[in-house]
């Protein structure tokens, strides 16, 4: 009976990890400080932050926040730190956590995909 709990919990944490593995932004897993100036993005859940990228007047505020020609919110402000980074060093996020990383990177798939504009505009910004 022994063997058997143990077995379940060694599958349960494997099984666990292999799944923060594939989405370290699960609830579940553990993350490491990370950048600490992208704070304001470990609050908001991956959904939200497509929500906000499916939505041209908030990207455009976000953007306008990045690029320093608007108003910014401690989100904008974390998504210029990250994209400044990124445009500056051609790595996505050094120092961050396996959740902001991946947040960031989306971010950049999203920009160079669907608003080249403002993906131009940040590489001409802090590159």
């Amino acid at each position: 009976m022994r063997v058997a709990i143990i077995l379940a919990a060694v599958l349960c944490v494997a099984y666990g990890q292999s799944d923060c593995k594939k989405n370290p932004c699960t609830g579940g897993c553990p993350q490491p400080a990370g950048n600490r100036l992208l704070s304001s993005l470990d609050a908001l859940s991956p959904k939200e932050i497509n929500d906000i990228l499916v939505d041209p007047a908030r990207v455009d505020f976000y953007m306008q926040c990045v690029l320093e020609t608007g108003a910014c919110d401690n989100t904008g402000g974390a998504m210029k730190e990250g994209l400044r980074e990124w445009a500056n060093t051609k790595q996505i996020c050094r120092g961050c956590n396996a959740c902001q990383t991946r947040k960031i990177a989306h971010i950049v798939s999203v920009l160079q995909k669907r608003y080249k504009k403002y993906y131009d505009g940040v590489l001409t910004k802090y590159q």
